[in-house]
């Protein structure tokens, strides 16, 4: 079993924490950890931060991770450093956190030499009342430490190292170089990566112009959840960049985009006013869809959702498209909704749906009793 657990931390990239898997014996782990095998006792540590086999315990885990770090275990060290600077299952102690990083990131973990880059990017004050550490931003310095890691092939690192480059901060400012630690993390299939990568591409930045091959890396970073990509896709689809012009694409990936949280692509469905009605009807559906409680971030109130659904299911409806004017005698039907419950004019759009030989406007008017 301890050969066993050695071989699962050894082929961890980067010593990335791992849990004994659901097979493992906890008990059996636990009697090597107390025998004083480090790795064990890591793996104890990152159960019970987890809760992976035994309850979650932040103290527990921290007991564990201390054990081990105490034996020179780098991604213990890292581990209890984040304990100590977010004060889990430890008293925060920012001084100390910053240390046990520092420390692991020196040895070369590239966790850590990636979170010293974060730290020093944004400027941090680690650990809790009374032993707070204020990290003062510093580029340079986060620079050397997303370098260390990226060169480690850490996909975060390269990809915040190629945002330092692409906007010359810390470093002499190069596109060039920030396409090829772009490429790097995109190479390990990182839908992020992907996406700025595409960005170079359509903007020429590092790299000739081909918004073809950006369209390309757009829809990668799309469909592997990107929310940006998503947004970007729908650039290009919307004005024609790379593929061919296509509104109704457009607006199916800035409303995937929005969903995720992209202001800028819910600001564009808000906006825009497509002419043909499928595109309308995705811009209804997404704002009657996104209401309370799915889209707080994007929306003020469930109100003006409804309010803007209503708006371009009209314009689709009024254009003759079926599953508008269902959804508009939808809302005519229910009194809860921002228009006046009107029934005459909920039975008017079902008949107009219906004759079209649209299957739930004939079961909504069979279901009012009405069979003309």
């Amino acid at each position: 079993m301890k050969t066993i657990l050695r071989i699962l931390i050894c082929a961890a990239i980067a010593l990335m924490p791992l849990a004994a898997s659901a097979d493992d014996d906890i008990a059996t782990l636990r009697s090597q950890a107390e025998a004083g095998d480090a790795e064990a006792q890591f793996l104890m540590g990152y159960n019970y931060a987890e809760g992976l086999e035994v309850a979650k315990d932040m103290k527990q885990a921290a007991e564990w991770y201390e054990r081990a770090a105490a034996q020179g275990n780098l991604a213990a060290q890292f581990k209890l450093g984040v304990c100590y600077a977010n004060g889990d299952g430890v008293i925060g102690d920012g001084p100390k956190a910053y240390d046990l990083i520092t420390k692991a990131a020196n040895a070369g973990y590239s966790d850590a030499q990636y979170e010293l880059g974060k730290i020093f990017t944004s400027g941090s004050t680690l650990g809790g009342k009374g032993t707070r550490l204020n990290i003062e931003q510093d580029y340079t310095t986060a620079a050397k430490w997303y370098q260390k890691a990226a060169e480690q092939g850490h996909t975060d690192a390269q990809i915040n190292l190629a945002s330092l480059y692409s906007d010359g901060y810390g470093v002499e400012q190069s596109y060039a170089t920030a396409l090829y630690w772009y490429r790097k993390a995109a190479e390990q299939g990182s839908p992020s990566a992907l996406n700025n990568l595409g960005s170079c591409y359509l903007n020429g930045r590092g790299v000739t112009q081909d918004e073809v091959e950006a369209a390309r890396l757009f829809r990668l970073a799309a469909e592997g959840g990107e929310s940006a990509g998503q947004y970007n896709l729908g650039y290009c689809y919307f004005y024609g960049k790379g593929v061919e012009k296509n509104e109704k694409l457009a607006y199916q990936w800035w409303t995937k985009a929005a969903k995720r949280g992209i202001k800028l692509a819910d600001t564009l469905l808000r906006k825009a006013n497509p002419t043909d009605a499928e595109g309308q009807l995705l811009i209804g559906n997404y704002f009657f869809e996104e209401g309370k409680p799915y889209g707080k971030i994007l929306i003020a109130s469930a109100e003006a959702d409804y309010k803007a659904a209503v708006k371009w299911y009209k314009k689709a409806a009024e254009q003759g498209n079926a599953e508008a004017q269902y959804n508009l005698g939808n809302c005519y039907l229910i009194d809860s909704y921002p228009v006046k419950a009107d029934r005459k004019a909920a039975i008017k759009w079902y008949r107009k749906a219906a004759s079209q030989g649209y299957a739930p406007a004939i079961d909504a008017l069979k279901s009012l009793g009405i069979t003309d």
